[in-house]
């Protein structure tokens, strides 16, 4: 039997089989690689998990702890109540916890940030509080900090260049806390016992004090909203501050001396401890502080000393700036004791104020405006009898006030 064993033409092949055994092998080649990629991200996890424990428990510990920022107290004594302890780990320590045990402690520390420097040294970045004012009590001065909280209490000594406040209610003296923030417990000073300066203020007070009678709230109850009223009394002064303060930095008119608030419909101020500047309320403070600037550096001598009236400007045109010469000291004082005499009226309707000094026409008591005055009369007899002064009074009924002219 014959048998073909030659064959000519096309080979036929099983090319199925053969692409399957590619893919195939294709596919165990990609879990090869995929196995050994994840054998390789389980061993850098169990590296780095060492890494990290033996970072929080053998390396990088303590050595060295430094302070940078810091001119009010000794280096030493923050770092010894820093709670920071030489051999802690360096990434352990808690900047907020050892920021917050700084801050109720040291008044003047307003933010503590960490610099860790490896391996083994970390340092203490204090933000210093920066002074606001010095707050003129019968207790001695408060320095008050921008943030609002009080510095230091009862200080015989001020900061250089710091500007005094009179007339600022402040309800409890108590250094670190801030202002505006409800007293819990202990004495303070309420609202209604420091007197206000015009007889709205005082009838408002009474009211209230009125209605929780009617409404026969508890002692306890009625203690709680004063609080209350105390710590918001304190926090609108403190507002005021600051706004006149950031007024001051704006239009760069630097060198107050004093700022008084007893009266907040006609604020004062005190440039380079000779020039009394009488504001009048906050509107347009911006303004007014420029034209006060405007006149002392281009219209007024360099040893000018007396009173300026900016209470019109911003609401006159042309603007009306009014300058008397002569001691400004007598002028304080009569406007202190003119304040504390209307403070000690029993009855709202015989506060003698005026709602706006700029006029005297608007005196509730004419007799007010001559005992306001009476010291600006003698300032000026004095100085006529010296020589003439440097302006020519006004035929204008404001107090013989001097108009400059501002362009």
């Amino acid at each position: 039997m014959k048998q073909k064993i030659l064959s000519f033409g096309p080979v036929h092949r099983s090319s199925p089989n053969r692409a399957k055994a590619a893919v195939s092998g294709r596919r165990r080649r990609r879990r090869h690689a995929g196995r050994q990629t994840l054998n390789y991200i389980l061993l850098m996890i169990v590296a780095l998990s060492i890494f990290s424990v033996l970072s929080l428990t053998v390396f990088f510990k303590i050595e060295t702890v430094e302070v940078s920022g810091n001119a009010m107290y000794a280096d030493e004594e923050l770092v010894e109540n820093s709670g920071i302890q030489i051999g802690d780990n360096l990434f352990r320590v808690s900047a907020k916890k050892v920021g917050e045990r700084l801050i109720e402690k040291y008044p003047y520390v307003e933010e503590v940030h960490f610099k860790r420097v490896f391996p083994a040294k970390l340092v203490m970045e204090i933000t210093q509080a920066t002074p606001l004012g010095a707050v003129d009590t019968s207790a001695g001065y408060l320095i008050i900090g921008r943030s609002g909280r009080i510095l230091e209490a009862n200080a015989v000594s001020l900061p250089e260049a710091i500007t005094v406040v009179t007339g600022m209610y402040i309800s409890s003296p108590a250094v670190g806390r801030r202002l505006g923030t409800v007293v819990e417990r202990g004495e303070i000073i309420y609202p209604e016992e420091v007197q206000q300066t015009n007889a709205f203020d005082q009838a408002e007070a009474a009211e209230r004090e009125e209605e929780a009678k009617r409404q026969k709230i508890s002692n306890k109850e009625r203690d709680r909203i004063r609080r209350q009223e105390a710590a918001e009394a304190e926090e609108d002064g403190f507002k005021m501050l600051t706004y006149l303060v950031d007024a001051v930095e704006e239009t760069g008119f630097e060198n107050i001396t004093l700022i008084d608030f007893s009266d907040p419909l006609n604020m004062m101020i005190v440039y380079d401890g000779r020039i009394m500047v009488e504001l009048g309320s906050e509107a347009h403070l911006a303004l007014k502080l420029q034209a006060v600037e405007k006149v002392a550096l281009e219209h007024l001598a360099d040893d000018f000393e007396g009173t300026l009236d900016v209470t019109m400007v911003g609401s006159s045109t042309p603007a009306e700036i009014w300058s008397r010469p002569g001691g400004i000291q007598s002028e304080i004082d009569a406007r202190r004791k003119f304040i504390a005499d209307a403070q000690e009226e029993e009855e709202p309707e015989t506060v003698l104020w005026f709602q706006d000094s700029s006029n005297p026409e608007l005196a509730l008591d004419p007799d007010a405006l001559a005992a306001a005055n009476s010291a600006a009369a003698q300032a000026a007899s004095s100085s006529e009898a010296s020589g003439p002064p440097e302006q020519a009074p006004s035929s204008s009924s404001r107090d013989e006030l001097a108009t400059v002219p501002v362009t």
